[in-house]
C-alpha cells in the first residue's frame, strides 16, 4: 500500500513566527520612488516634479495609482483613496491640479490616514505665494445638532 504525499513548503531553521513577521515587515513603508523610509504617497523628492513626471514615475515603476503599491492595477485596487483637492480615486501626489494654485480645502469627509499623508504632503511643497495651515476638520454639536467645520491647527500655542 502506497502512501500519497503532499508537498509543502519546508523553511530550515525558521519558525513560522520568524516568517510572518519578515513577510508581513518586507517592504514596509519604503517609498518607490527614493527608497527611504517614508510611505510613497508622502514623498517629498516627488511632490516637487510635474505631474506628468508623477504619474510617469507610478507607471514605470509598475505601481498602482491609487494607493502607489506595486503588485496590482488601480482597477482591481481595494484601497479607499480619494484625492483631497479633486475627490477622485487616488493621492492627492497624483492630482493632476496640485500645484495649479487650486485651493487645497477638501470637499468632503476624510480619514486619518488620508489627512496626516496630505498635510505632509503639503507642507513639503515649495511655496512662492502660498502659505499653508495646518487644519483639521471638526464637528460640533449642540442641542442634537451637528455641523462639520474646520479649526486651525496652532502647534505653538502651549
Amino acid at each position: 500500500m502506497k502512501r500519497k504525499h503532499t508537498h509543502k513548503p519546508v523553511h530550515k531553521d525558521e519558525t513560522t513566527a520568524a516568517i510572518l513577521i519578515a513577510n508581513s515587515s518586507a517592504g514596509k513603508n519604503n517609498c518607490v520612488f527614493c527608497g527611504r523610509s517614508h510611505p510613497s504617497q508622502e514623498c517629498q523628492k516627488i511632490s516637487n516634479m510635474n505631474y506628468n513626471y508623477r504619474k510617469g514615475q507610478v507607471m514605470r515603476k509598475r505601481c498602482c495609482l491609487v494607493c502607489l503599491k506595486p503588485g496590482h492595477m488601480a482597477k482591481k485596487c481595494q484601497r479607499n483613496v480619494r484625492c483631497l483637492i479633486c475627490e477622485r480615486r487616488y493621492y492627492v501626489l497624483l492630482c493632476p491640479d496640485l500645484r495649479k494654485g487650486i485651493s487645497y480645502l477638501p470637499k468632503s469627509k476624510v480619514t486619518d490616514e488620508e489627512a496626516k499623508s496630505t498635510e505632509i504632503l503639503l507642507t513639503n511643497l515649495p511655496s512662492e505665494y502660498e502659505i499653508y495651515l495646518k487644519t483639521i476638520i471638526v464637528r460640533l454639536r449642540h442641542k442634537g445638532k451637528g455641523v462639520c467645520v474646520r479649526a486651525l491647527m496652532d502647534d505653538g500655542s502651549m
